[in-house]
This record gives C-alpha cells, structure tokens and sequence, in this order.
C-alpha cells in the first residue's frame, strides 16, 4: 500500500537528478527561504539556491474528501 500511496502523490526531486520537462508552475524548495509554492519554472532561469522540486498537486475535487 505504501509504494502504491508514493506512486499517486508528488514527491520532492532533486535538481541534480531532473529538472522538469516543461516550462509551468511547480513548488520548489530554495535553501534560504524554504518552499516557494507556484514558482513558475522556465528552462532559461533557475535560482542556484533552488534544489529540490516537485509537480502542484491535482486541485480537491467537489464533494469528496480529497
């Protein structure tokens, strides 16, 4: 159940191992300031303080618990 759980939900990745693929709004977690939600990602510019990321988390759907 554990490795089903991990495998629905975002994880942290390093920058090291992957960037993302497309250019958008992912959450990114910088050394000095901590996690900066919607960071909007562009292949051109990355802050070098910046070293893990990971996909937004789909949006709460009505009526349910999620």
């Amino acid at each position: 159940l554990g490795a089903e759980w991990a495998d629905a939900h975002p994880h942290w990745i390093s920058v090291e191992d992957e960037l993302p693929k497309e250019n958008g709004r992912y959450l990114f977690y910088h050394e000095k300031i901590g996690v900066q939600d919607t960071y909007y990602y562009n292949d051109l510019t990355l802050d070098k303080a910046v070293t893990h990321w990971m996909p937004l988390p789909e949006p709460p759907k009505k009526g349910g618990n999620q």
